[in-house]
């Protein structure tokens, strides 16, 4: 069987979410083609174009949406016994709404007829852009080799462990049965009322799915290359509807015979189109994989047509960032002290961009590029797989403390020339935090039995994944140096020298043990540049030069994708501004969590 193509569907405003579900991904999953697809921001479209609601000839004359011919179903919204009676095939209005809502209750359980209420009621701008952006997904899953399926995820699904193996050991038993299927939900909700069967054609296959009924919910769902075929071609984007109805249409039964009608649902629906489930009672549905509920971009969304009907209850959140109380009022930062990076690597431009920003305000965010094939960004690559691994050492709690206790450092010396302090190097544990600590040119080894260094790792996976953030964390710091002065990339050591550290910090976040909210104090580094992933938890706060403030930088920023880089003590004798920065914690009463963040320092002694 081939490895599935990953496909997570965002917008470029929800950094936070997309960076959350890499993380759960590299996790849980040994899934490394990761492909990244922004939808289309129906909400800000509208907006920008300024378009007045409940009008869809000018929604749909949006340059965005004309230049890809996309036509809205505009009989999806049923509001009265008119529309009701459209939908039935009744002839008279009399009496037709009850009869449109019997549909619903014939077919579905009874814990899901307010659906019609609802979602049937009305068609937002988040509707269109989530649709749009599904059809996206479906035209790359259709262009990859044939027999190779692609999982489908949204930036709101939280993959828990045991996703991995339960979806690729059902694609090994599909694929060994060479059974015919098009589509399997993942994480999903069942509305229909008829129980569901065991799939078990052919009869050779050995897996656990279910033949899927009237199932809503795409969060998280696998197609194989003909399934996304058939999608793909459908003509799903000149009828289009809430994406969560056409799925079910093409193998259940819809309550709206309207619905069954469209060309897109009539044109799947003669290919055949076989879905399958896991079933409610599978472990994958009751938690492998889950939606975060961050906040819907169609619930709530700017409304095309129809009304909001009958309210489900419950307010939407918005995306939380964790905000700390102590730093100045500032809820952007400064556009001088921000560098998109576009591509794999750090451009000369960049660089110098950098460099202007460090000059200015003593620290710069590199911004690195969320779409695509992200993992194709070494930098982001291994940030991901850093964040996830020091993440997971940090959590284990095994009975003896073993684990931990093992990778106690023993001081000392290390190097070529035994010139490199070891001191506190490995495990450590203080009141508000525990960390561990590495020299580079020191590098632990990775067996515990091993005499030859002073400290060891505490796996090989955290080591490599390690090494590798520190070796692009330091070619980003060259290249930024060498722009503010060659004469000082000069005075570095050769590796197997290297003064440079790498920490990864755990804070405990616990308010108890801190008199004033401060994890770290307000200090200055010793080397040249220090470099850090923002992590999801916001502490790190820097002191801009350019006007005194200090700024919650970690809190504006977007976890993983923004790297803050601020200039140290030896960089500041070559005129940069030295950046003082402190770590402080949420203020009392508020939920908090506890802090992982890992830290690079490129120095010169």
């Amino acid at each position: 069987m081939m490895a599935p193509l990953v496909i997570i569907l965002t917008l470029p405003r929800n950094r936070r979410r997309l960076a959350t579900t890499l993380l759960h991904l590299r996790s849980h999953t040994p899934l490394t083609d990761i492909l990244v697809v922004h939808g289309f921001d129906g909400n800000l479209a509208a907006q920008q174009h300024n378009v007045p609601p409940l009008s869809i000839d000018a929604f749909e004359a949006m340059p965005s949406l004309r230049s890809q011919n996309v036509k809205v179903y505009r009989g999806w919204p049923v509001t009265d016994d008119i529309q009701a009676a459209r939908v039935v095939g009744s002839g008279s209005e009399k009496n037709a709404w009850l009869q449109y809502e019997s549909r619903f209750i014939k077919l579905w359980n009874a814990d899901r007829l307010r659906y019609a209420d609802f979602h049937c009621r009305r068609l937002t701008a988040g509707d269109v852009g989530c649709g749009i952006a599904h059809a996206r997904a479906w035209d790359i899953a259709a262009a990859q080799p044939e027999g190779r399926p692609t999982i489908i995820l949204e930036d709101d699904v939280a993959l828990l462990p045991g996703f991995g193996d339960a979806v690729t050991s059902e694609l090994a038993a599909l694929a060994l049965a060479e059974a015919r299927w098009h589509l399997i939900h993942i994480h999903s909700s069942k509305y229909a009322r008829r129980r569901e069967r065991p799939f078990d054609t052919p009869e050779n296959y050995r897996g656990s799915l279910y033949v899927a009924e009237h199932r809503k919910l795409l969060d998280a769902y696998c197609v194989s290359q003909s399934g996304a075929r058939i999608l793909a071609s459908s003509g799903y984007l000149s009828h289009l509807f809430p994406v969560d109805d056409f799925i079910p249409a093409l193998y259940s039964e819809h309550p709206r015979l309207d619905v069954m009608d469209l060309p897109c649902v009539r044109r799947a629906r003669d290919a055949g189109f076989v879905a399958l489930t896991f079933g409610d009672d599978d472990a994958l549905q009751q938690g492998v994989a889950s939606n975060r509920m961050v906040g819907s971009d169609s619930n709530r969304a700017h409304l095309i047509a129809g009304d909001f009907g009958v309210e489900l209850g419950g307010e939407d959140c918005a995306d939380a960032v964790t905000r700390v109380g102590h730093a100045d009022k500032i809820s952007k930062l400064p556009e001088t002290c921000i560098v998109n990076i576009h591509g794999a690597s750090l451009s000369p431009a960049c660089a110098a961009a950098a460099a202007e920003a460090l000059k200015r305000h003593s620290f710069v965010v590199l911004r690195l590029p969320s779409d695509g094939a992200v993992l194709a960004n070494p930098l982001l690559h291994s940030i991901v797989d850093t964040e996830a691994l020091w993440t997971q050492f940090f959590a284990s709690d095994d009975d003896d403390g073993s684990i931990k206790r093992s990778c106690i450092g023993r001081g000392g010396r290390a190097g070529e020339h035994n010139e490199l302090m070891c001191h506190g190097c490995g495990w450590t544990k203080q009141r508000l935090r525990e960390q561990y600590h590495i020299v580079c040119g020191a590098w632990p080894a990775e067996d515990a039995t091993s005499s030859s260094s002073p400290y060891v790792m505490p796996s090989r996976a955290v080591s490599e994944a390690s090494r590798v953030f520190a070796d692009c964390m330091r070619d980003v710091a060259i290249q930024i140096v060498s722009a503010i002065t060659p004469e000082a990339v000069e005075q570095l050591p050769p590796l197997e020298s290297d003064a440079s550290v790498l920490d990864a910090f755990h804070y405990f976040n616990d308010s108890s043990k801190s008199a004033n909210l401060t994890n770290m104090s307000a200090h200055t580094d010793p080397g040249l540049l220090t470099m850090t992933s923002t992590s999801f938890v916001a502490g790190l706060e820097v002191q801009d030069a350019s006007t005194g403030a200090w700024i919650p930088v970690e809190a504006l920023c977007s976890p993983m994708f923004d790297v803050v880089v601020f200039a140290a003590d030896v960089l500041g004798s070559y005129g940069v501004p030295v950046c003082a920065h402190r770590v402080t914690m949420p203020t009392p009463g508020k939920e908090s969590s506890e802090r992982v963040s890992v830290v690079y320092e490129l120095r010169v002694s």
